[in-house]
């Protein structure tokens, strides 16, 4: 976060708050199978609520970020699939000898912060996007699965 630098002119709350709503619009997990854990050092009291729906934000009081992250690890069920994003060596010689995978800082800023919604532009040189809002890939998730699961049930009753 601190290595991101639309974020470091902000105050620790202010970062920490675009910080989150980065990874929930962009969700660099990929798909929301894939639970993402966001370590903070500190308390929560002095950021608010730490609970989101789709990832998981802890908090550490009294220990490090760091000590944390390799708690979490080293109790996770299937470490091969964890994946740290991280720039420090001791936890990357940490987390790779319990099996599971490093991915650098830069490497995770530029998948959080890259606008993969952005449209390629048109014949007439606008983009398809342009001017309207948007929405997290999140919620456009939870969209998706309600007009599924409306469009099955209507399916369903027309068979019968």
């Amino acid at each position: 976060m601190n290595q991101m630098p639309e974020l470091t002119q902000k105050k620790l709350e202010d970062r920490r708050r675009q910080f989150l709503s980065l990874i929930e619009h962009n969700r660099p997990q990929g798909s929301l199978r894939n639970r993402l854990t966001v370590v903070f050092d500190g308390k929560s009291e002095h950021f608010g609520s730490g609970s989101r729906a789709d990832f998981a934000v802890v908090f550490t009081s009294g220990q490090s970020a760091d000590d944390e992250i390799k708690r979490l690890v080293a109790k996770a069920e299937r470490k091969k699939q964890v994946v740290v994003v991280t720039d420090d060596r001791e936890i990357q010689y940490y987390v790779r000898a319990l099996g599971a995978s490093v991915q650098s800082v830069k490497e995770f800023s530029v998948r959080l912060t890259s606008d993969k919604s952005r449209a390629k532009p048109s014949a007439k040189g606008s983009t398809a996007s342009a001017g309207r809002k948007r929405i997290s890939k999140t919620l456009e998730h939870k969209i998706n699965s309600e007009f599924e699961e409306l469009w099955l049930k209507k399916g369903k009753k027309r068979e019968t």
